[in-house]
């Protein structure tokens, strides 16, 4: 048989609680002397030993019936895992929600008034307990409960049968109930003796103090007035009751005529207030109480439905906003919606806050809308909040809700040159890198290879931003990252994820190969054709259009890159290879459709006719030119200044390039212009990428410029 590390606390559960069991019917009446967890543990053992019988015999009898019981949670992988990570979490939570004395009463008492078996009942209200710390033990409506919970209830099931059912736990037991049961009844007589004297010592005195203002309410409103009142206060004097009654008489007028007003369109509520009011009427406050506490959740209901129905239809607005590419009617009707339903139902406003943040993430991702992808953030950045609120030590829902405030900390962070950007994506690596502890640690490893994919990219990410010396270091992490990733992953058990760490360590790749030089940076360049082509074989062009299309874009950025290094003939080869995936891409992403993704594909389409157009002759190498100086300002309509000035600094240092190219081929007047363009594309570059935030790109663009200037004093 295996350990389990919950043994000890579930021992304490099975002692402590098979108490009320064996008190049947009458734990409700002793619920005040029934000592719950260790401290009845203690004194069982203790009576045990005074009685010379074996107390750890006892112990050793019950955990081998548990042990049993967990031995069948290793039929299945998944039962095994289930088990595994339900056994760590009931370590360290079950000695802090053992149940209390009255809590252990009221069970039993239920269990008997609905025919429950009562350790399934004790079992299933441990698990919620559970639940409130870590969300694996959680019900959800219409859902079976997780394998995690069916095993807590399980073995709590078996712990708490064991007790009840050894025949000298149970004498024991029941002689030291007996004992305190005596005890507890003797506590409870002389403490209601004394309130009853007091009460009636309290009502002679208002009524002699205050006799003309008591012909509207009954002795039994008065008495219960003057107890709820000696409860509050015990140290109370007589003077403090009548005073209270003083002040007590004219509201409880008032309350009597603004009950009277109440209405309702609903006939059970209207019928509610008015057996309040009457209630009233006859001095009767606890049943006015009850009454108006029965009309008040009718309304609530009412109230709660119509909030469903309110946030249900403005939720389908903001989503036909969306379609009408109105994402700031959408996220505004999205608030709204989540506003209306948060007071009523906590848990459905979660899940629209949850809709909204990943459509508004899509729409801002797709779209290269900087302000949707913040509205986004907000959204992730309020449901971690929450969701850490619930668990205390992030869980695992927490730790996938930072996954995906993470992706859109990058997709933004991508977009937002300076610091606030850089902050962005390290907060973004950050984040995954907290989550894959969680996963790591609950034996998640899909979920650790996922956050480990993300975690490569925003180093990858950052990296970009940096010099030289910390660029090679946040690559080499990222790449250890995309490798450890594929250690947990498949073609053919997670084909997706797969193919996506392919595709991300193309891109590494392609980056590490265009800044070395050699038959070094030629490997690189070629490991990332492979790894692209990888991606693409995996994504099928149908059912996952945009990734495919995306992995083409990729392969012919690293063709390209490849061919410019390579001379006659695999250099124009490889050129022309990276126009057809680019072309590919094109065939799928359009400006409609997805304008980032056509964007970028235009862009790396421009970089492989430049490179193509550089190394042929006129009159075909101008041709392909002009058509790379067309594509790159295609872009422009996509990567603007504002939203994207990353990428729009990008296209303007390539735009510079390709114009240099050619006006020194050109030559004469016309050339010039087209250098003196060159300069104007550099300089707005280099309005971005500047030597602070973006230290290599500046260093690129930078050479540019001076070789653009050389260009200009030949020319002239």
């Amino acid at each position: 048989m295996r350990k389990l590390a919950c043994l000890e606390p579930l021992s304490a559960i099975g002692f402590a609680i098979g108490a009320c069991a064996l008190a049947g019917m009458e734990a409700g009446l002793i619920g005040g002397a029934v000592v719950g967890g260790a401290q009845l543990l203690s004194r069982v053992s203790e009576a045990m030993k005074g009685a010379d019988l074996d107390d750890k015999a006892l112990f050793a009898r019950m955990q081998m019936e548990v042990l049993r019981e967990a031995d069948r949670w290793d039929d299945t992988p998944e039962m095994h895992d289930a088990r595994t990570l339900a056994d760590a979490a009931m370590s360290r939570l079950l000695p802090r929600i053992m149940m209390s004395r009255a809590e252990l009463a009221a069970t039993a008492t239920e269990s008997a008034d609905r025919g429950e078996h009562y350790p399934s009942l004790v079992a299933r209200k441990i698990a919620d307990e559970l639940g409130k710390h870590d969300s694996m033990f959680r019900t959800i409506t219409g859902t079976a409960p997780s394998l995690e919970r069916q095993f807590a209830v399980a073995v709590i099931v078996r712990a708490l049968t064991a007790a009840m059912n050894d025949p000298e736990y149970a004498t024991l037991l029941t002689l030291d109930m007996t004992i305190e049961l005596g005890r507890a009844i003797r506590e409870t007589i002389d403490a209601v003796s004394e309130l009853q004297d007091r009460v009636d010592a309290g009502f002679i005195a208002v009524g002699t103090k205050i006799d003309q203002s008591l012909s509207r309410l009954s002795e039994q409103a008065l008495r219960g007035v003057v107890s709820r009142f000696i409860l509050l206060r015990p140290e109370a004097t007589i003077p403090d009751i009548v005073d209270a009654i003083e002040r007590f008489i004219p509201e409880f007028e008032a309350m009597r005529e603004r009950v009277k007003k109440l209405d309702s369109d609903d006939d059970q509520v209207r019928g509610a207030q008015r057996a309040a009011a009457e209630a009233l009427d006859a001095g009767d406050l606890g049943s006015a109480r009850q009454h108006l506490a029965e009309a008040a959740s009718k309304r609530r209901e009412s109230a709660m439905d119509s909030a469903h129905d309110y946030a249900a239809t403005v939720a389908e607005v903001a989503n036909a906003d969306l379609l009408a590419f109105d994402w700031i009617s959408a996220d505004s009707n999205w608030r709204a919606a989540t506003a209306a339903l948060g007071p009523y139902d906590a848990s459905a406003a979660e899940d629209l806050i949850f809709d909204a943040a990943s459509k508004l993430h899509e729409h801002g991702r797709v779209f290269g809308i900087t302000a949707a992808l913040r509205a986004a953030i907000g959204r992730w950045r309020l449901l971690v909040a929450s969701a850490d609120s619930i668990d205390g030590d992030p869980g695992n829902e927490a730790a996938r809700l930072r996954v995906r405030l993470g992706a859109a900390l990058i997709e933004t962070g991508e977009r937002i040159a300076g610091t606030e950007g850089a902050q962005m994506l390290q907060e973004a690596a950050d984040k995954f890198e907290a989550a894959s502890i969680v996963f790591f640690r609950n034996g998640l490893m899909h979920d650790w290879a996922v956050a480990q994919n993300n975690l490569g990219n925003a180093l990858k990410s950052i990296g970009n931003r940096a010099p030289i010396d910390e660029r090679r270091i946040m690559f080499k992490r990222a790449m250890e990252a995309y490798r450890g990733a594929l250690t947990h992953s498949s073609p053919e058990s997670t084909p997706g994820l797969w193919a996506s760490i392919h595709h991300n360590i193309g891109y590494l790749l392609k980056q590490l190969g265009e800044s070395t030089g050699g038959d070094a940076g030629l490997d690189f360049l070629t490991s990332s054709a492979d790894a692209f082509r990888i991606a693409v074989s995996i994504y099928d062009r149908d059912t996952s259009t945009n990734e495919w299309a995306m992995s083409q874009t990729g392969l012919g950025a690293a063709l390209k890159a490849a061919g410019s290094r390579l001379s006659q003939p695999k250099g124009p080869e490889l050129l022309n290879q990276s126009i057809l995936a680019f072309r590919e891409a094109l065939s799928v992403h359009t400006r409609e459709n997805a304008p980032m993704l056509w964007a970028l594909a235009q862009n790396n389409l421009a970089n492989a006719l430049r490179a193509t157009g550089e190394r042929v002759g006129d009159p075909t190498g101008s041709r392909l030119l002009a058509e790379a100086i067309v594509a790159y300002r295609l872009t422009f309509s996509v990567y603007t200044r504002s939203e994207l000035p990353i990428e729009w600094a990008m296209v303007q240092n390539n735009l510079g390039a390709t114009l240099m190219t050619r006006g020194a081929r050109l030559g004469g007047h016309a050339g010039l212009r087209l250098i003196q363009d060159a300069i104007v594309s550099f300089r707005s570059s280099l309005a971005v990428r500047t030597r602070e935030h973006i230290p290599f790109s500046w260093a690129l663009t930078m050479a540019n410029l001076g070789q653009a200037h050389q260009f200009q004093q030949n020319s002239v």
